[in-house]
């Protein structure tokens, strides 16, 4: 039994918050329900899109086929994965991008453009409500989407979409990891774009849409557990429960209110704390390290945008683009423009002498100043300083000639011109295109050709691997020495632990490796990777879905009636008051 006076806190405490952060929690509900069954909504509408068009009958086309007839519809862009799915209604999805998704029918191999890119607006425009409060701007045909990985919810630092082929298997994600808008992988739970990251954010409603959910989540904790204390019945009887825990259907007024706030916060209390916890740990640092910590692991530290860890300084939970302070050492961290984010050895990352700037004289990007007096820049590589971070770059400077421009992320070809060997090359947490075929800085992507030989082979390969497949995504190859990768999944939007790359010999055809990186993880990633699916539900299939769309009526339920109950209790005070105005009057 709890103390009358305790009680009475609570209560009041549990009606102001309720109050202040009903409207934002009702927001999270709503668009909870909406995103439910998402996956199901945007695979049924795809699917009548490829029935509208023909139906479907005969044998599927094979991944050659298929190929063959991405190339003779002139579509722009170089498609670098082909999701094919075991439902014969389904699309083969060409991916080449992030936003270059594009729909052939199964067995007619007739383009059925993008998809359906009205549904997926839907579900984008409730994502950017459900985490920022904000309505998602239009993009450009091939802009990328920052931290969203496509319209639905695979950016958040979680496990992604197995549709599309974003995201699929180790060479899209690192193992565990999630990708963010520069396609960088990281380690489980050093996430990206959360809500809570950031020490200097810019002062965006997007940002400050994000803090407001986050804090909204927490208050929504707090008045879960306080309205459990306060659901406890003053006296112990079995009308005193039934009053709570049974649906009276014949009260009204605030009678039914109160029922029904009691039995929706009773019943709904382990999804809703379920889903609360998840929410926490994917938008704050600090609960995302008390997991790891409280299954005696250390959290990854996230790796900086050349995926090094070193005298950069990276940070764990540190939000992207967060501004670096000034080092102790009096020098200056700074990062030039089209860098890859190279880790720095040595007191404040660039060593810099500093002397009288001649008039005209400028900085270019990141070259010494050739005029004499000025400037002078020693990059990284001369005397002692290292002059590579893990997941760098190496550069040889030089006089660039006139004319030589430096690529992207190219080596620049000119003699004597600057030298850079692009991320990734020789160590890990280089940037790897969709799919697996790798980028150049910048996002270029491989432009080879398509080598499709072999494809109709490897694809018999893996179901015959992995008989209870539902997608299998083939990487695009642009040579023929190198073996085909498949990853199989076998779970809907391909779960980190369904979900297993397979390598093919070109010649023999013959699986020779199978790869599931979720096996690999520590108890504290698997359950990092698992915090996704089980806020969404999806850890638990189409029932689990279900239970997490119950929750979200449930939540509803609870600020209707906790604002009716709010709102009927201010109307007695005020009426109260009147009244003995009155008498006083008398």
């Amino acid at each position: 039994m709890v103390h009358p006076t305790l009680r009475r806190c609570l209560f009041w405490a549990h009606l102001a918050t309720g109050v202040i952060a009903g409207l934002v929690i009702l927001i999270l509900a709503v668009t909870g329900i909406l995103m439910s069954f998402e996956t199901q909504v945007i695979g049924r509408a795809e699917s009548k899109i490829v029935t509208s068009k023909a139906p479907v009958s005969g044998t599927p086309a094979g991944p050659e086929e298929l190929v063959e007839a991405y190339k003779a519809s002139g579509l722009p862009g170089r498609p670098t994965t082909l999701v094919i799915s075991s439902d014969p209604e389904d699309p083969a999805i060409f991916q080449a991008g992030r936003e270059g998704r594009q729909l052939f029918h199964p067995t007619t191999k007739e383009s059925l453009g993008k998809g359906a890119e009205g549904t997926r607006r839907f579900f984008q425009i409730a994502v950017s409500l459900h985490r920022w409060l904000t309505w998602p701007a239009q993009r450009a045909e091939g802009q990328g989407q920052q931290g969203q990985g496509g319209p639905g919810r695979e950016g958040m630092g979680m496990a992604q979409r197995g549709e599309g082929g974003q995201g699929q298997g180790p060479q899209a994600q690192a193992p565990g990891g999630a990708r963010g808008e520069s396609g960088q992988s990281r380690p489980p739970g050093a996430q990206g774009e959360s809500p809570g990251e950031g020490r200097n954010q810019p002062l965006t409603w997007r940002n400050v849409g994000g803090q407001i959910t986050m804090a909204s989540t927490l208050v929504f904790g707090f008045l879960l557990v306080s309205g459990l204390v306060l659901w406890i019945p003053r006296k112990f009887s079995k009308k005193a429960f039934k009053a709570v825990m049974v649906p009276q259907t014949r009260l009204k007024g605030r009678a039914r209110d109160w029922n029904w706030h009691n039995l929706a916060g009773f019943w709904a209390a382990p999804l809703l704390l379920l889903v609360i916890v998840t929410g926490t740990i994917m938008g704050y640092p600090w609960a995302n390290r008390l997991m790891f910590k409280a299954v005696g692991e250390e959290p990854p530290v996230r790796q900086g945008p050349g995926g090094g860890e070193g005298g950069g300084g990276a940070r764990e939970g540190a939000g992207q683009g967060e501004g670096r302070p000034p080092s102790e050492g009096g020098g200056e961290r700074r990062r030039f423009r089209g860098e890859g984010g190279e880790q720095a050895q040595g007191e404040g990352g660039e060593r810099r002498e500093r002397g009288p700037r001649p008039e005209g004289a400028q900085i270019a990007g990141g070259d010494n100043a050739g005029a004499e007096g000025g400037e002078r820049r020693r990059p990284r590589g001369e005397g002692d300083e290292q002059a590579q971070g893990e997941g760098g770059e190496r550069r040889e400077r030089g006089p660039r000639p006139e004319g030589a421009q430096a690529a992207g992320g190219g080596n620049a070809g000119a003699d004597g011109g600057e030298r850079r060997r692009p991320r990734g090359e020789g160590a890990e947490g280089g940037g790897m295109a969709m799919g697996g075929e790798r980028r150049g800085r910048g996002g270029q992507q491989d432009t080879r050709p398509i080598v499709a030989t072999g494809l109709n082979q490897a694809l018999a390969a893996a179901k015959q691997d992995l008989p209870a497949w539902e997608t299998i995504t083939l990487d695009l190859p642009g040579d023929t020495t190198k073996p085909v990768t498949a990853t199989v999944t076998d779970a809907g939007r391909g779960r980190p632990d369904r979900r297993v790359k397979l390598t093919i010999d070109r010649e023999t055809m013959a699986v020779t490796a199978r790869e599931n990186s979720f096996e690999k993880l520590t108890t504290g990633g698997k359950m990092r990777q698992f915090v996704r699916w089980l806020h969404t539900g999806e850890a638990g299939g189409a029932f689990g879905q279900f239970l997490a769309a119950l929750g979200c009526v449930s939540a509803v339920v609870l600020v209707y009636t906790g604002f009716a109950l709010a709102w009927r209790r201010l109307a007695g005070m005020i009426k109260n008051k009147r009244a003995k105005k009155k008498e006083s009057a008398a």
